[in-house]
């Protein structure tokens, strides 16, 4: 017979929720950091590889960082319900910025600009106006720290050399730009 707390730990095993409740969740933390990619898409996973050194260096009682998320977007997007602020770290593909170029986008630019090339299911971008759209109790200030690359041609659980060049580069100019934003 399962006990009622059995139940809510199978509910909550995959959740991102669940993550954070019964792991790291920092509650005084004002900030959330989320890091977004795809283990296995090349230069998708950009984002993981930093977010795993954020999660090493930001200062803890500001801000709460998750280094590799993979979920939904519209599962994320519910997760921010709460947060005063927060950066999303990713991979983007806007073709007009060479590879490795770190930039900081607002959620006006996510939404009006941004081209679909996720892994992530439905789009940021559109889980976004959903939830406003919902009225999900979403902060007033969502970023995205956009880390342009190629298109992903093959798979595999490393950078490309020329992002695995740059990573510390663009690991300090990410922790750069969320401490003169923040």
């Amino acid at each position: 017979m399962r006990r009622s707390s059995d139940k809510q730990d199978v509910a909550s095993a995959g959740s991102f929720r669940g993550y954070l409740s019964k792991s790291i969740r920092n509650y005084g933390a004002k900030t959330l950091v989320c890091c977004l990619g795809n283990p296995i898409g090349g230069d998708d996973g950009i984002g993981f590889a930093v977010g795993r050194h954020l999660k090493r260096v930001l200062p803890n009682r500001d801000f709460e960082v998750i280094p590799e998320y993979a979920g939904s977007a519209l599962g994320l997007v519910l997760e921010l319900s709460g947060w005063r602020k927060v950066y999303i770290i990713d991979a983007v593909m806007t073709g007009k910025m060479p590879a490795g170029t770190v930039r900081l986008f607002t959620e006006k630019e996510i939404c009006a600009k941004m081209k679909p090339n996720s892994f992530h299911g439905l789009e940021l971008p559109q889980a976004l106006i959903m939830g406003r759209k919902l009225k999900i109790n979403l902060p007033r200030s969502v970023k995205l720290v956009g880390i342009e690359i190629e298109p992903v041609v093959s798979f595999g659980n490393k950078l490309s050399p020329a992002l695995n060049e740059r990573l510390a580069h663009i690991r300090a100019e990410v922790r750069s730009i969320i401490a003169q934003d923040g």
